[in-house]
């Protein structure tokens, strides 16, 4: 049902038609009404009966009804009446009873993503949906029918997550303002149809059970008699004695070994789980196997977990990152960053990493693969997911010794840049990396992932602003700006362009990088380019331009790429002037020997 991973096709952002003159638009509104209709073909072929009879009913709207973006549905509707019995206009009272229901069920949604209540499941939801709208006009079979297929769906973050969400909040927030236009269109309707008397009694029910005239004499069922209450002080207070007896012998019962058994399995459950619980602290049993424990589907700490790292906002306020497959958690506990929990299908995956484990303070779960399949990422997940508390610059452990070189990325908001980036300067051995408040979110899955690890293997300071950057780079570190719209030849003369602030530019092989004490290379993105900032930076600190001739027609190279090419060149100048220091002293000892 509800657990698959296709893809609802709803367009949240095709609204019904809100006119303040009581005008519907009858194509907007049938529009918007079969975009619903996306979302029940996700429920499964069970609710097939659903929407085929929603589907009729726009179906018949539009064979009948005069259709084009001139027609109004409210006047097509009073044209009818007027003509003969409103047929077609009983298809828009079953329809809006239908839309009632969706907007009950969108209600619910906004309720528990505006209180972060991310463990309500589809069944209730669709239960209290179902009971405030068209359950009253059904019989007990389809009603029961009803009940029991809402047993089929899950959680309220697994449903989420077929319609392909990137940003929960966004789409709570966009959620709000799609229903509002839906509730306003249907108390238009409702409206209309109390306010010229049509299908009266099929408002109140669809048909009336049993009606009883008291003049009917033919009728056997007898009226209850109406009583005469007795208000004296004595008569009420004597009521009050009775009501307060009957209270007290209804709370007398006995308890019975069924249920004392039953008592005991609960509280045994209880002590299992606390027990689970404290376990779960303990990363490795006596025989040095590791300890998990195996989740069912749609487990709701699994769900709320994962909503919250998929929500940038909970994600901060957690204080934690996730990051997907074996090696990237591994790059992690090597730069001994704290590990809190490990979301695997796999025991393969895991025994990769344990190795690396802490002995205490992680907890694993091992859930199916479609269930990390349904959160993950990429399209094909590599099976294990893991959480870490968000690391502090300062504390990542370095593996060898930097070099003097740091980049200031300005106004990178392409993900997979700015980890091409990351991951250059962390094979490059940079020092550190600058972000400015432009840049996209450091830790956006996307980056994560096009950066290979390299979160955890070079401190990275983001969310900077212009004020307090400067403040960071070493006063006599010599600035470099990776400029593409500079133009120079292939010569490495130093060419005084007319461009912004008067920067020179220079091929980036015209610089001897290894005489210079500090390096600080800034890179632009590729769609808002430098900014004002950085060229005054630059100026302000006798910086120059650098630029990568090309050939054969090609503008520009990504920025990622183009970024490594400048930081290997400085890397390798670097090398070989070191390589060179030190085969003079070697050659000085051994003339001195």
């Amino acid at each position: 049902m509800a657990s698959k991973c296709n893809k609802i096709s709803f367009d949240i952002n095709k609204h019904f038609p809100i006119d303040n003159n009581n005008k519907i638009n009858i194509v907007k509104f049938i529009e918007a009404t079969s975009n619903l209709v996306g979302v029940i073909d996700n429920f499964g072929k069970l609710f097939t009966p659903v929407k085929l009879d929603i589907q009729g009913n726009i179906d018949n709207i539009k064979r009948h009804y005069k259709f084009d973006d001139s027609s109004c549905l409210l006047e097509q509707m009073t044209e009818e009446t007027k003509k003969g019995p409103p047929v077609i206009a009983e298809s828009v009272l079953w329809l809006n009873r239908s839309l009632l229901m969706f907007e009950l069920i969108f209600q619910e949604m906004i309720a528990a993503l505006q209180s972060k209540n991310y463990n309500v499941t589809m069944k209730k939801i669709l239960t209290i949906a179902y009971e405030g709208s068209v359950k009253k006009y059904h019989n007990w079979v389809t009603q029961q029918i009803f009940h029991l297929l809402c047993k089929m769906f899950s959680t309220l973050p697994v449903f989420l997550k077929q319609f392909n969400i990137e940003n929960i909040d966004e789409f709570g927030n966009n959620l709000v303002q799609y229903n509002n236009a839906l509730h306003s269109v249907r108390c238009q309707i409702d409206n209309y149809f109390i306010s010229n008397h049509l299908f009266y009694g099929r408002w109140a029910h669809r048909k009336p059970a049993k009606v009883l005239l008291p003049y009917d004499t033919d009728n056997p069922t007898r009226l209850k008699k109406e009583e005469i209450i007795d208000l004296h002080p004595g008569t009420v207070d004597k009521f009050a004695q009775n009501e307060t007896k009957t209270q007290v012998t209804a709370k007398k019962h006995v308890i019975g070994h069924e249920q004392i058994k039953e008592l005991k399995a609960k509280r045994e459950k209880k002590i299992a789980n606390l027990k689970q619980t404290v376990n779960q602290m303990k990363v490795f049993d006596e025989n040095n196997e590791i300890i998990f424990e195996k989740c069912k589907d749609n487990d709701g700490r699994i769900s709320t977990l994962l909503v919250k790292m998929k929500s940038k906002k909970e994600r901060t306020k957690a204080g934690m990152v996730l990051v997907e497959g074996w090696r990237m958690i591994a790059d992690g506990l090597l730069a001994k960053c704290s590990l809190k929990y490990i979301i695997f299908s796999q025991k393969e995956d895991l025994n990769h990493i344990q190795p690396f484990l802490p002995k205490t303070g992680v907890k694993i779960f091992k859930v199916p693969y479609k269930e990390i399949q349904l959160w993950s990422n990429v399209e094909t997940s590599p099976g294990i997911l893991g959480i870490f508390e968000t690391p502090k610059s300062d504390t990542i452990n370095r593996q060898s010794r930097p070099f003097p070189v740091q980049i200031i990325c300005d106004n990178i908001r392409v993900p997979g840049n700015l980890g091409a980036i990351l991951r250059a300067a962390a094979g490059m051995g940079c020092d550190n990396v600058l972000l400015s408040k432009g840049c996209v979110d450091y830790w956006d899955p996307k980056v994560v992932r096009s950066a290979a690890g390299a979160h955890f293997r070079l401190p990275v300071y983001y969310g900077l602003d212009w004020d307090s950057i400067p403040q960071l780079i070493p006063e006599y570190s010599s600035i470099f700006i990776a400029d593409s719209n500079a133009k120079v030849n292939d010569e490495t003369e130093l060419s005084q362009a007319e461009e912004p602030y008067d920067i020179p530019v220079l091929p980036y092989y015209g610089i001897e990088y290894s005489t210079l004490k500090n390096i600080t290379l800034i890179v632009g993105g590729e769609t808002e380019g430098i900014s004002d900032d950085s060229y005054r930076f630059a100026a302000s600190r006798n910086g120059l331009r650098l630029n990568i001739p090309l050939q054969n027609g090609v503008d520009s190279l990504n920025t990622g790429m183009a970024t490594a090419v400048i930081a290997f060149e400085i890397k390798k100048q670097l090398l070989q002037a070191w390589s060179k220091i030190k085969s003079q002293k070697e050659d000085k000892i051994l003339q001195g020997t």
